[in-house]
């Protein structure tokens, strides 16, 4: 359960839930050998809904989003993770790989999965020091220019209050 009381939602629902929201990536799954690895499948999802969105055909993506919306909210931490490391990341990845414009998925996506959404492009940016930082504690500038500073090999705190 969860803090609402609702039942979590676990790994072996997450597929079910996905082809349900997602009917046109049936064939991809059927046709796929990695059913067990959860995400290489997101992978697969990822290219699915790139080539849906080069054919304008983006009629799943709302019910999808809406599932993947209830993934972040009611899964479990497997779950959750995976909503977040395996689909949204994977879309970013995917997309950007072949020079589409992941933010042309992110407008579908509802309040919490696009909160994580900008947790990851902080991330990548160098603002966090972890996904999921910023959701945990208020980011100030200062903090995200420490971040950023030792991320590129800089240490915020000079040599003397090193002693």
């Amino acid at each position: 359960m969860n803090k609402f009381g609702d039942k979590m939602i676990k790994q072996e629902e997450v597929i079910p839930l996905i082809l349900e929201a997602c009917p046109s990536f049936q064939e991809v799954w059927g046709r796929s050998e990695d059913k067990d690895l959860l995400y290489v499948v997101m992978g697969d999802l990822a290219r699915h809904l790139l080539s849906l969105y080069l054919d304008k055909r983006t009629d799943e993506f709302g019910p999808l989003c809406e599932v993947i919306e209830r993934l972040h909210a009611h899964g479990d931490d497997f779950v959750r993770e995976l909503a977040t490391i395996g689909f949204l990341e994977g879309v970013q990845n995917v997309w950007g790989n072949n020079d589409a414009d992941p933010e042309g998925f992110c407008r579908f996506l509802s309040a919490e999965s696009r909160r994580w959404w900008e947790e990851l492009n902080a991330f990548w940016r160098g603002e966090r020091h972890y996904v999921g930082e910023g959701l945990q504690k208020q980011m100030t500038d200062e903090d995200i220019a420490q971040v950023r500073q030792r991320n590129a090999g800089q240490s915020p705190i000079s040599d003397t209050e090193n002693r």
